[in-house]
C-alpha cells in the first residue's frame, strides 16, 4: 500500500531555507527528506514528552498519596499515645 503525498506550499525565512538544505546535503537527503524527518523527529518528540508527563503526575501522585498515609499514621500514632495517658 503507497502512502498519500500532499504537495504543500509554504513560505519560511532564508535562514531556515539554508538551514534546512545544509543539513539535508551533511544527512546525504533531499530537502524534502530533511523537512519530513525534522518534522516526524518533533512529533515523536512530543509523544515521548507525554509519556514523560504521565510518568511524573504518577509518580506525584503517589508521593502526595504516601505522604497522606504518613499523616494520617501520624495523627493515629498521636491519638494513642494521648489515650495511653489516661490509662
Amino acid at each position: 500500500m503507497s502512502k498519500k503525498i500532499a504537495q504543500v506550499n509554504f513560505r519560511l525565512p532564508q535562514s531556515l531555507k539554508d538551514q534546512l538544505e545544509e543539513a539535508a546535503t551533511i544527512n546525504e537527503r533531499s530537502t524534502t527528506n530533511e523537512i519530513i524527518n525534522r518534522l516526524q523527529a518533533s512529533f515523536d518528540n512530543e509523544v515521548e514528552h507525554g509519556d514523560i508527563r504521565d510518568a511524573y503526575n504518577k509518580y506525584n501522585q503517589a508521593r502526595l498519596n504516601l505522604i497522606d498515609a504518613i499523616n494520617r499514621d501520624d495523627l493515629a500514632l498521636r491519638d494513642s499515645a494521648t489515650l495511653n495517658m489516661f490509662n
